[in-house]
């Protein structure tokens, strides 16, 4: 693709190297490898061509991959290289965001990265103020609830965070009598961050008395989760358009893995900040990903159909009475009521 010759007596030291192929990388259209001859005279830089990310990763063909995966690892796509990129639910890095407009693939990410912790008797509690979207996904399914109905605040936007937060103190009691004691992945959802936030707020300014801190005392809840799930197997996964300070306040900073798609300059640097800024990519399913490494690397998220990742979320519990078989599709299924909202048995 391109050859860079390098100036005499440049020490190419690794760091210098790491930081031109950074450049270069976030300022060519393509992907490179790179191949630096500092033997020779004079010194030069090779560019090479690097395959492309796949245009789409499906579902079906990475099942196999799906099913090898670690119980504490979620696998999210590939790199451009060919390799597979994972959340590791355990890392210094346990809770993640995803910021990125509508059409970039936000509910099929996660119905990806729910069916797999359901799949492996993890459970999952999911709040969707937008009312469409998860509801069905999970539907009968035994270890999972859905709330979905903003209208009613307190009960469907912020009891799953209570009911989260309840959890994690019984948790905390039971590891103190019992120090060998392994705890199922617990999984919190919340599509539509920002929606759900300024539901809250707004909700809150109408009920609080003169005594009540500005802040819903929901957004302490969660905080909390954020601060101390992680080490009881209990993970946060949000999803919103527009991410920041404004929206959870330092909050935000729990959550150390990111991923972007379709972003402005503005969400990159106040979600990321690592310059040069990457150009964003508009295919669907392309997200920008950044979990504490020096630099953010592009996947290809794994797309795929609803009733495919419902019907793996189902298979360890098929054979089990009163649980519908993989066989029933979602468009099968009828809600009792409006407003879905499973409960546990």
């Amino acid at each position: 693709v391109g050859r860079i010759e390098l100036p005499p007596q440049f020490p190419a030291l690794p760091k210098q190297r790491e930081a031109i192929e950074h450049i270069i990388s976030t300022r060519l259209p393509i992907d490179v490898e790179y191949i630096w001859h500092l033997s020779k005279r004079p010194a030069y830089l090779s560019l090479m061509a690097s395959p492309r990310l796949s245009k789409m990763v499906r579902f079906f063909d990475m099942l196999n991959e799906i099913r090898n995966m670690p119980e504490n690892e979620v696998l999210l796509g590939i790199k451009n290289d060919g390799s597979n990129k994972t959340w590791d639910l355990k890392s210094d890095e346990p809770h993640a965001m995803v910021s990125a407009n509508t059409r970039r693939g936000k509910t099929r990410l996660a119905m990806l990265i729910v069916c797999q912790v359901l799949n492996r008797g993890g459970r999952a509690t999911l709040v969707d103020p937008k009312r469409v979207g998860l509801d069905t996904f999970v539907a009968g399914h035994p270890k999972a609830i859905v709330y979905s109905e903003p209208r009613e605040v307190e009960n469907s936007m912020w009891k799953p965070i209570r009911d989260f937060k309840a959890e994690l103190n019984e948790r905390i009691d039971a590891f103190k009598l019992d120090r060998t004691i392994n705890f199922d992945r617990a999984l919190l959802v919340v599509d539509e961050i920002s929606i759900w936030a300024g539901i809250s707020k707004q909700y809150w300014d109408q009920i609080k008395t003169g005594k009540d801190k500005a802040t819903p005392p929901v957004f302490y809840d969660l905080s909390e989760i954020l601060w101390a799930g992680a080490q009881f197997n209990m993970n946060v996964l949000i999803f919103g358009q527009v991410l920041g300070h404004g929206v959870l306040g330092n909050a935000i900073e729990a959550f150390g893995t990111r991923l972007l798609g379709g972003y402005t300059k503005q969400a990159y640097m106040r979600l990321v900040g690592i310059t040069p800024i990457p150009v964003s990519q508009k295919a669907r399913g392309r997200f920008l990903m950044h979990d504490g490494d020096d630099y953010p690397v592009w996947i290809q998220t794994i797309l795929g159909e609803e009733n495919e990742m419902r019907e793996y979320a189902l298979e360890p519990y098929q054979n089990v009475k009163g649980i519908p078989k993989t066989d029933i599709t979602v468009n099968q299924i009828v809600p009792s009521s409006p407003r879905i909202e499973i409960i546990k048995p």
